[in-house]
C-alpha cells in the first residue's frame, strides 16, 4: 500500500469540571512515499484497500490505548492518501453512507453492523474504538442520496459526496459527524449549504472537529469557538504547507494561541511533493506549552506527552489595536514583488546592524525596531526584509500581514534554510519589536520561529499585544516573525470583492500536492 507510519503525539489535558480531571489525546501522522492512480474500482476492492490501512490504524490505537490515551486523531484523507487522480465517480466506491448521530440511542456499528446499509468502514472503526476503549477521530468519505425534485441543490447524479470526520466513542458509538465546509480543489466532494458543528461531550471535556482549510474561516472556526464554547478542536488535515505564511506547525500554533484553544492537529506527510510536507502537533494557548513535529527526514515513531490547562470557560477578546504612529524608516527604498507565486508584498531591507524600518501598502503599515546580536558578516550575502502583505480589495481569503525573514542576494524570497558556516550573529536578534499599523482587523495570529539543523522550531521568547510582537530575550537564528491579520468576510471594517480570478489561475499552476 506504500503507507509508512511515522509519528504519534500525546497530550495530557486537565479539564475544569467539578474537580480537575485529565485526559490524554494523541495524533497520528503517516508518511506517503508515493501514490498510484485511484481508477474505477469496485466497492469490494475499495473496502479492501481501506481495511488494509485500518489495520495500521488498529495497531496505532492499540499502542495508544496501552499508553492511556483517551482520544486519538487520524489525518484528513488518511484512508485514500495513497491514491491520486481522484474524480467524483472514482471516489464513489470509497464512500460510506454515514447516518446522522443519534444522541438518544447512539448507534454502535460493531454491535449492529446491518442497521444501516453501506457502512463497512464504519463497522471497522467502531470495533477498533470499542476493543481499545478509546475515542477515535477518522476522516472518511460520506455519500448521501438526494432528490432533485425536492432539493434544488441536489447534484445532477442525485448524490451528495462529503469529506467527513467521524468520531466514535470508547464504547464504539457514533457520536459526531462533520462535513467539511471549505473545499480546495476537491471537485469530487460537495460542500454543505451551511457550516456544521459536530460538537460532542465526553467524560473529559467538550470537543468538535473541523477539517483542513476550515480552520481559516469565520463560520467554521470563530463561530465554533465563540458561539458553541468549544475549546478542544480536533483537526484532521492535509495541509497546504506553503511558505512563508502557511507553514502548518507555525500557522496552526499561532491560531491556538490567538483563539485560546487546544488544537489537536493530525497531518499527512508526503515525500513526493514540496508543498505538502507534513507538520502535526498539539498546540495549546500558553505560549510556552506545545508539542509538534514540522517534518523531519525519516522520523521514527514518537510518543510525546504534555499537560496543559483546559480553557472551556475562558474569556476570549479580539480587540482592535490602538492607533500607533508609524516611525520614520531608516531605509526609504521599498520594493514590491510577488513572493511565492501569489503573495504580492512590499518590502524593505534591514541595512544597518540596528535601527528602525517601516513599509506601507494601501494605508496599512508594518514597522520594526531591531538590533542584531553582533555586527553582521556581509560575505554570506544574507540579509533580512520587513514585508507587508495587503490588498486593495478584500475577498474570502484576505489577510493583512507583516513578516520578517532572511533573504539571499537581495532576492525577495524567504529562505527555508541557511548556508553552512554562517555566523549566528548574522541571523540573531538582540532586539525585535514588530508592529502592525492601521490594520482593519482584530484577529491576529502571531509567531516567531527559529532555524535548527533540518527545519524550524517554534520560538516562545516573545509577547504579543493586539498587533505588536516583541521578543523578551535575544533570539538566535530567526527563521521568521509573522503578524498574520485575518480579515473575515463579515468584518464591518472591510470592503469586499469577488475572489480574484488571478488567484485561481495562480493556484492552478501549483501541483495537486496543494490539496488541503
Amino acid at each position: 500500500m506504500n503507507f509508512v507510519y511515522t509519528i504519534i503525539f500525546f497530550l495530557q489535558l486537565p479539564v475544569l469540571l467539578s474537580a480537575e480531571k485529565t485526559f490524554t489525546a494523541a495524533v497520528f501522522e503517516p508518511t506517503i512515499p508515493r501514490r498510484s492512480s485511484m481508477g474505477l474500482v469496485s466497492r469490494d476492492n475499495a473496502i479492501e484497500q481501506m481495511k488494509n490501512i485500518l489495520k495500521g490504524y488498529a495497531e496505532v490505537a492499540a499502542t495508544a490505548s496501552k499508553k492511556g490515551v483517551d482520544i486519538l486523531v487520524f489525518p484528513e484523507n488518511g484512508l485514500i492518501a495513497h491514491l491520486d487522480n481522484i474524480t467524483r465517480l472514482s471516489i464513489r466506491s470509497f464512500l460510506d453512507l454515514i447516518p446522522e448521530p443519534n444522541k438518544e440511542k447512539p448507534w454502535i456499528p460493531c454491535n449492529e453492523p446491518y442497521l444501516y446499509p453501506r457502512t463497512e468502514i464504519q463497522q471497522v472503526i467502531s470495533c477498533i474504538a470499542k476493543i481499545n476503549r478509546i475515542y477515535l477521530v477518522v476522516n472518511v468519505g460520506d455519500i448521501q442520496p438526494c432528490n432533485r425534485l425536492e432539493d434544488a441543490d441536489c447534484p445532477k447524479d442525485g448524490l451528495y459526496q462529503y469529506n467527513t470526520n467521524v468520531v466514535y466513542s470508547s464504547e464504539g458509538a457514533l457520536v459526531s459527524r462533520y462535513h467539511k465546509k471549505h473545499l480546495l480543489f476537491e471537485y469530487h466532494y460537495n460542500s454543505p449549504k451551511i457550516a456544521e458543528y459536530g460538537v460532542f461531550d465526553t467524560p473529559f471535556g467538550r470537543f468538535a472537529s473541523i477539517t483542513g482549510y476550515d480552520i481559516y474561516f469565520n463560520d467554521t472556526l470563530n463561530e465554533l469557538v465563540t458561539k458553541h464554547q468549544v475549546s478542544n478542536i480536533l483537526f484532521p488535515n492535509q495541509w497546504l504547507d506553503f511558505p512563508p505564511f502557511y507553514l502548518s506547525s507555525l500557522f496552526h500554533n499561532s491560531i491556538a494561541k490567538a483563539f485560546n484553544i487546544n488544537l489537536i492537529s493530525a497531518n499527512i506527510r508526503k515525500e513526493n511533493g514540496y508543498y505538502a510536507r507534513g507538520g502535526s502537533g498539539i498546540y495549546t494557548p500558553s505560549i510556552n506549552r506545545y508539542v509538534y513535529k514540522p517534518f523531519n527526514p525519516a522520523p521514527p515513531d514518537e510518543y510525546i506527552q504534555l499537560q496543559v490547562k483546559n480553557l472551556e470557560k475562558s474569556e476570549r477578546k479580539f480587540l482592535l489595536p490602538p492607533k500607533r504612529k508609524v516611525p520614520k524608516s531608516d531605509n526609504p527604498d521599498v520594493r514590491t514583488k510577488r513572493m511565492a507565486l501569489f503573495f504580492n508584498v512590499s518590502a524593505v531591507m534591514l541595512q544597518k546592524d540596528s535601527g528602525v524600518v517601516s513599509v506601507c501598502k494601501y494605508n496599512a503599515c508594518c514597522s520594526l525596531q531591531y538590533e542584531f546580536m553582533s555586527k553582521r558578516n556581509s560575505a554570506f550575502n544574507i540579509n533580512y526584509i520587513l514585508a507587508i502583505r495587503n490588498e486593495e480589495f478584500v475577498d474570502a481569503f484576505a489577510m493583512q500581514s507583516c513578516i520578517l525573514c532572511p533573504i539571499k542576494d537581495d532576492k525577495i524570497s524567504c529562505l527555508m534554510s541557511l548556508p553552512a558556516g554562517i555566523p549566528d550573529g548574522d541571523v540573531s536578534f538582540r532586539k525585535l519589536k514588530m508592529t502592525a499599523h492601521n490594520f482593519n482587523t482584530s484577529y491576529f495570529f502571531p509567531h516567531i520561529a527559529t532555524f535548527n539543523s533540518s527545519t524550524y522550531d517554534i520560538n516562545t521568547s516573545w509577547e504579543h499585544d493586539r498587533g505588536e510582537i516583541e521578543i523578551t530575550e535575544p533570539v538566535k537564528k530567526v527563521f521568521n516573525a509573522v503578524i498574520f491579520g485575518r480579515l473575515y468576510p463579515n468584518s464591518a471594517t472591510a470592503t469586499f470583492a469577488i475572489f480574484p480570478a488571478i488567484l485561481l489561475i495562480l493556484l492552478n499552476l501549483i501541483s495537486k500536492e496543494l490539496l488541503v
